[in-house]
Order: C-alpha cells, then structure tokens, then sequence
C-alpha cells in the first residue's frame, strides 16, 4: 500500500526559521511517517513557496520543511520535491492531482487543527467525483501561538464555501482551443463588469460633487428633500454598483479556479483580497466594495456637514459707493457732481458756445428744463 503525506499550511520568519505551527506540523508529518512506514511505502510532499505574509526568505518554505522533517529522521528518498504554491487552494490541487498521478491508495493531509477544516473542503471538493481514500489529520497548535490567521480562518471558510466554483479539471478530455475560448470569455466578462462598477463608482463622486452646488442656500424642506433626493440616488447607484462587482468578482473567481486547476501563471491566481478588519488593515488594502462604502460614506457627511453650516448664512450686498455733490441741493444749485464745476451738462455746453453773460440758464434750475 502506498501513501502519500501532504504538508498543509506555510510559516517562516525571513531567516528562514520555522515558526510554531509549522513546527508542529513537520512534527506531527514525521510521526505519521514512522506509524505508517511499516510494511507500506510511505512518502512526504512538502507545500508552499513565497507569500507575503509567510516567506519573505531567500528560499521556498518546502525547503526548509524538507530539512525539518530530515532532522527529525524522515529519510530524503522519502520526500518528493515540494510544491511551489502561495495558498491552500494551490496546495490542495496540487496534491490531489501527485496522489492522482501517483497511483497512491491513501492521502493523508496534516494541517493545523484550526486550518483542518478548510483542507477537508478544499479536498471534499476536488474529490468529489472520486472515490479516493482521504484522511485529514489535524496538529495541535502550540498554545503560545496567537498569530491572525487562527482569528481570520472563520471567515476564510466561510468565503470558501460561499465562493467555491467547479472548473474543467486538469484531467478532462478537452482540446486546447475549447478550453483558451472559455477562459477568454471569462476574462472578458471579468473586465466588462469591472470596467462598469468604476463607471458607476464615477458617477457616484460626480452627483455628490455636484449635490455641493445645489444645497447650499437651501433651508428648511427644500434642504431635507434635496438631501433625501441625494440619498436614494445613492442607494439607486450603490445596488447597481453592488451588482456589478459581484458579477465581476464571479468571473474573478473562475479565472483563479481556472487558473490554479491548469497551472496557469497569471495574475488571478496570484491575488487574494486581504481578510481582515479593516481598522487594522491600511485604506490601500482595502477590497473595492470596502473602498466605495467609505468614498460613498465621507461624500454623503461632507454634503451634510456643509450643507448644515452653510445653509444658513445670510448674505449682505455691500452698500453702492455713490459721491455726492458738493453743491446743496436747491433751486439754485444744480446736482452736478463733485469734481465738475457748479453746473450741468446743459450749462456746460451753452457756456462754451456763449458767454456766460448771453447764457440766461446759467446754473439757476428755478423751472423744469423741457
């Protein structure tokens, strides 16, 4: 009988120390091994290579597994080359698919026991049109050990069960062109329905910027049914938005299926969103949705704040600046102004045809000039 052991899960600190799960896991590998070696032909397949958040070391994380399980008397002719892989999904598919070429007769998976119930779905999944023998074997975590991903593995599975799609697996009898049609369609999908939630994103920021111009000065009911107008334009813009991404992040998660299953290097495969609350994650980490919830959010406040504090100002014309004559103004002075000579236009122009002496109508309005 053979036996293939899988090593789930990847941590390392960048000198390439393993840390407590990992530990325990090459562990709890090396003890199965001596419990199953007897009599059967038993391997190891260590997983993992870079990642973020578990190597940023010179060498992939299976290296320093194989040395682990080596120092704790696991012969090296007993453990295959590891699997260069960044996350559970491309461990687990990459292990079914050894035990499947193999010709094993039992996979054993050794994880950590918060970790082991996302392995068996994972498998249970890939598995599903087989009836292989599958065993899951949890390692206890060091009680010291407090890292996130014990705290972020709830809703990482339920993610899984809620996202998970079925794809042409690797096995299939499918020509190439069939299968390059279906991932191009898939691609092109992706990229229509992103491309229309940024649209929509877009006309979301342009309406609030817009809203600024036309509630201030607004009081009493104009200003509450403006705001209320506003709003459900919102809501209208963000249940279209929803619908977009969501479509779009179905695409998303079959290109990364597609991906992992055919060993494609591209880069849905390579992404994860990052799991985690966001006031301990930075806003450029952030996932789409989160970021517009809070774009739509600060423009919906900002319109409230400004409109609350600017709504009610009353605004004051300042007063016209007009001169006055220094002539008083009676029946023997003419309003002229200040800077011009005591007479009118009238006065002035007869004066320079005529003498002031043949000029009868010199500065003397006693009657109304016709």
């Amino acid at each position: 009988m053979s036996i293939l052991i899988v090593l789930f899960g990847q941590e390392n600190d960048a000198d390439g120390k393993l840390r407590a799960p990992a530990a325990a896991r090459a562990a709890k590998a090396a003890e199965i091994w001596k419990e199953t070696s007897s009599g059967s032909e038993v391997v190891i397949l260590p997983t993992g290579a870079f990642g973020q958040h578990f190597n940023l070391s010179g060498e992939p994380h299976h290296h320093y597994l194989t040395r682990e399980l080596i120092r704790l008397g696991v012969p090296a002719v007993n453990i295959l080359p590891g699997v260069a892989s960044s996350n559970t999904e491309q461990d687990a598919t990459e292990a079914w698919y050894r035990f499947k070429s193999g010709g094993f007769h039992k996979l054993i998976a050794i994880t950590s026991d918060y970790h082991a119930v996302r392995v068996a779905l994972i498998l249970g999944r890939l598995s599903a049109s087989d009836d292989a023998d599958i065993e899951v074997i949890p390692a206890e975590t060091p009680g010291g050990y407090a890292g996130k991903d014990i705290k972020l593995e709830p809703k990482k599975i339920e993610r899984l069960k809620r996202d998970w799609v079925d794809v042409i697996p690797r096995s299939a009898n499918l020509a190439n062109e069939r299968f390059a049609a279906v991932y191009e369609e898939t691609g092109r999908e992706h990229r229509h329905y992103e491309m229309l939630s940024l649209a929509v994103v877009a006309i979301l920021v342009v309406l609030d910027a817009f809203a600024f111009w036309i509630v201030q000065g607004r009081s009493g009911w104009g200003w509450f049914l403006t705001l209320l107008l506003l709003a459900i334009i919102n809501l209208l813009l963000w249940s279209i938005y929803n619908r977009m991404d969501a479509a779009a992040g179905t695409a998303r998660r079959v290109l990364r299926r597609m991906e992992i299953e055919h060993r494609i290097p591209a880069f849905s495969s390579n992404w994860r969103s990052q799991i985690a609350e966001w006031y301990e994650t930075p806003p450029w980490h952030w996932p789409m949705r989160d970021l517009v919830i809070a774009l739509g959010a600060v423009l919906l406040i900002t319109l409230l704040i400004v409109s609350l504090t600017g709504g009610n100002e009353t605004r004051t014309e300042p007063a016209a600046n007009r001169s006055t004559s220094a002539v008083s103004n009676t029946a023997a002075a003419s309003p002229t102004p200040a800077v011009t000579p005591p007479a009118n236009a009238i006065d002035r122009f007869a004066n320079a045809v005529m003498s002031s002496a043949n000029n009868s109508n010199t500065n003397l309005n006693t009657r109304r000039r016709r």
